[in-house]
């Protein structure tokens, strides 16, 4: 997650927003065809948990996750396998785990040998109007 292009969108990210504010995380998925959707579930969050654990961070929390059957509209060359939407206690908590070098030796090797493509998409929650 140290690409300097992610340290660029994540640098611009933490500046537009409050340091303690929660965010969520959209990842959209396509999983490599060979099976590796469960080394994701598994080896790969299995891996992230633990980091986060040991980095004290608590509050992270899986809100949902779905297949996609579909798109109704938009590109269909983007095929995605899952959706995941995960809420971090903050950005701040976000970084500290995927900006560590125990992610990128234990928790990176199972994302990049699982996901074939990915997208991340930071969002904070909107106030509806009343």
């Amino acid at each position: 997650m140290n690409h300097p292009i992610y340290q660029a969108s994540l640098d611009q990210i933490t500046a537009r927003l409050p340091p303690n504010a929660p965010v969520h995380m959209l990842n959209l998925l396509r999983f490599r065809a060979d099976g590796r959707r469960e080394g994701y579930f598994g080896a790969y969050v299995g891996a992230f948990r633990a980091i986060a654990a040991d980095l004290g961070i608590d509050g992270i929390e899986p809100i949902w996750t779905g297949t996609v059957a579909g798109f109704v509209a938009g590109p269909q060359e983007e095929a995605w396998d899952t959706v995941l939407i995960v809420r971090y206690p903050s950005l701040r908590a976000f970084r500290s785990i995927v900006e560590s070098e125990r992610y990128r030796e234990e928790a990176l090797p199972h994302r990049l040998a699982a996901v074939v493509d990915w997208r991340l998409i930071a969002q904070t929650e909107m106030q509806r109007p009343r």
